[in-house]
């Protein structure tokens, strides 16, 4: 068995229990500037990058009015942050261990909706940074951490719902992943099968 240094965490389908309503709030917003319908914007939004890098997508080949709909999107977004539907399993694996692991966050969340969230949950204690971007990837941030604390990628774990940003930070930093695709998944027991 390997001996982790670090986890880091996705907030949006990992910590909290999100993507369906973050998703649906997307498509209705698109749906409402008349976006939504057309074939390829679907195929962005599997992606799933962050809203703004998203809606930037869409207006590059689509003008329309990205700034009122980004607005929207955010507006309707922290109603639901300020209130978050916790995923029991993974805030008490992070309040049990962070002293056995130096924790980190990389979200496409805007800044203020990853603090918004972790303060929430009053989780913050437990982490060595909070990561989010809105102009950077993931993989970005998986090397940030990897130069910044100076780890090798046999001492890091990434945790993601989603399976494009699992395969791009694995292809590119190389470091273990663990693609979070059902809430009831236990960190631990997933950690005892790395090899």
């Amino acid at each position: 068995m390997i001996k982790l240094k670090a986890i880091i965490f996705d907030i949006d389908g990992v910590i909290v229990k999100s993507m369906e309503w973050k998703s649906q709030i997307i498509k209705d917003v698109l749906t409402k500037f008349q976006v939504y319908g057309l074939t390829w914007v679907h195929e962005i939004l599997e992606s799933w990058v962050n809203r703004k890098l998203i809606l930037n997508q869409i207006n590059a080949l689509y003008p329309f009015d990205y700034e009122q709909a980004l607005h929207e999107i955010n507006k309707k977004n922290a109603k639901l942050e300020n209130n978050p539907t916790i995923n029991e399993g993974v805030v008490n694996f992070i309040k049990e261990n962070y002293k056995n692991y130096s924790f980190f966050t990389n979200t496409a969340l805007p800044e203020a909706s990853m603090q918004r969230i972790i303060n929430k949950l009053n989780i913050s204690f437990a982490f060595k940074e909070l990561r989010a971007f809105e102009d950077w990837s993931k993989t970005e941030n998986v090397n940030y951490v990897l130069n910044t604390y100076n780890l090798y990628p046999n001492d890091v774990l990434f945790i993601d719902d989603n399976i494009n940003h699992i395969h791009t930070v694995w292809k590119n930093t190389w470091v273990y992943t663990l693609h979070f695709y059902d809430y009831m998944l236990s960190i631990e027991k997933e950690i005892k099968t790395i090899k």
